[in-house]
C-alpha cells in the first residue's frame, strides 16, 4: 500500500513540474534609421573636411623643410582627419541602438580610399583653400560620398550575431550552447 501512494505521489508531482521553454537570444533593438544615420556622417562632414583643408594650410607654413616639415603633417590633416572623425560618428550613430552591430575597419578603409581618390581628383583640378567656392564644392561632395560610403557599408556587411543552441533536456536549467558558425573580421 506504501508503494502504491509512493507511486501516485510521484506522478502527481510530475505534473506540476516546470516546463521546459525554448530559450532565445534577447533581440537586439531596431538599428537607427538610414536617413538619421547618414545625417550624422554628412554633418561631421561638412565640419571636419574644411577644418582639414585649413589645418593643413596652417601646417604647412610652420616649417621651411618642403617634404618632411610641411608635407607629411599637411597630407596626415587632410587624409586622415575627415574620413576617421566620419568613420567614428557612423560607428557610434550606428551602434547607439544597443550592441556592437557595425564594424569599425571596413568603413575606416571604404573612406580613406574614396578621401584620397577624391584628393587625388580635385588637386589638379584647382582645390585650394584661397578658392572658397572650390573648398564649398569639395565639401560637399565628401559630404555625400563618405557618409554615403560609410552607411551603405555598415548596413550591407553588419556583425553577424552567434547561433543560439539549447537543450531542453533538463526542465529546471536548460543548458545554452554559443556556437560560432564562423566568422572573420578586421
Amino acid at each position: 500500500m506504501v508503494q502504491f501512494a509512493l507511486f501516485f505521489s510521484l506522478l502527481l508531482s510530475q505534473a506540476d513540474a516546470p516546463v521546459a521553454k525554448e530559450i532565445t537570444p534577447d533581440k537586439a533593438s531596431e538599428p537607427v534609421d538610414f536617413a538619421y544615420h547618414y545625417a550624422a556622417g554628412s554633418a561631421v562632414a561638412i565640419l571636419a573636411v574644411p577644418a582639414s583643408l585649413y589645418l593643413g594650410q596652417e601646417l604647412a607654413g610652420l616649417s621651411n623643410d618642403i617634404y618632411l616639415g610641411a608635407a607629411l603633417p599637411v597630407l596626415l590633416s587632410i587624409g586622415l582627419i575627415p574620413p576617421v572623425l566620419i568613420t567614428a560618428v557612423t560607428v557610434l550613430v550606428g551602434n547607439s541602438g544597443g550592441g556592437a552591430r557595425y564594424r569599425w575597419w571596413p568603413t575606416l578603409l571604404a573612406t580613406l580610399v574614396i578621401n584620397g581618390a577624391s584628393l587625388a581628383i580635385a588637386a589638379p583640378l584647382g582645390l585650394a583653400t584661397l578658392s572658397f567656392g572650390k573648398v564649398v564644392v569639395y565639401t560637399l561632395a565628401q559630404a555625400v560620398l563618405q557618409p554615403g560610403a560609410a552607411v551603405l557599408l555598415q548596413r550591407a556587411w553588419p556583425k553577424n550575431d552567434p547561433v543560439v543552441l539549447s537543450t531542453p533536456s533538463d526542465p529546471v536549467t536548460s543548458r545554452t550552447f554559443v556556437v560560432p558558425t564562423g566568422s572573420w573580421r578586421f
